[in-house]
């Protein structure tokens, strides 16, 4: 899937992306679950710069569908795995106290979520890769003050 946006700010060779929400939205099955809590049109995303782009250019991404389907998987299937591996494994080893073993199953999931979450950040091979630049947009006003 590809998007349009433009720099805000850089980060070494990674740069700050502002999007803008797109038709492709629309057909989403998350029908907006990625900005549940705001009302902004506008997302900021990290992503790879492997062209040296400038902030303040408008340049296009590539997001593919395989590490938005990835994220997700790992996002919403490892907490719903291990709350069952929990309640499992504790009802195998202590009848009775299938509620603690679910709990440490999610909690277990959320700790080994964010330590791989830090890990993915660091090498950032889930993120999107900025791929050219292009003109501005006729019906984008340029957003340099906000």
């Amino acid at each position: 899937m590809e998007e349009i946006g433009q720099i805000r700010e850089l980060k070494g060779k990674r740069a700050i992306v502002e999007i803008r929400k797109t038709s492709l939205c629309g057909s989403c099955g998350k029908k907006g679950g990625c900005n549940l809590f705001t009302t902004e049109a506008k997302n900021l995303i990290e992503a790879h710069n492997p062209i040296g782009a400038q902030e303040g250019d408008w340049v296009r991404l590539d997001c593919p569908e395989r590490k938005g389907l990835l994220s997700s998987l790992l996002l919403f299937g490892t907490p719903v795995f291990s709350l069952f591996f929990g309640i499992l494994i504790s009802r195998l080893i202590a009848q009775g106290q299938e509620f603690i073993g679910g709990l440490f199953g999610l909690i277990s999931s959320f700790l080994g979520l964010k330590f791989l979450n830090n890990h993915l950040r660091r090498r950032g091979s889930l993120l999107p890769t900025i791929t050219s630049p292009i003109e501005p947009p006729p019906d984008e006003e340029n957003l340099e003050g906000r």
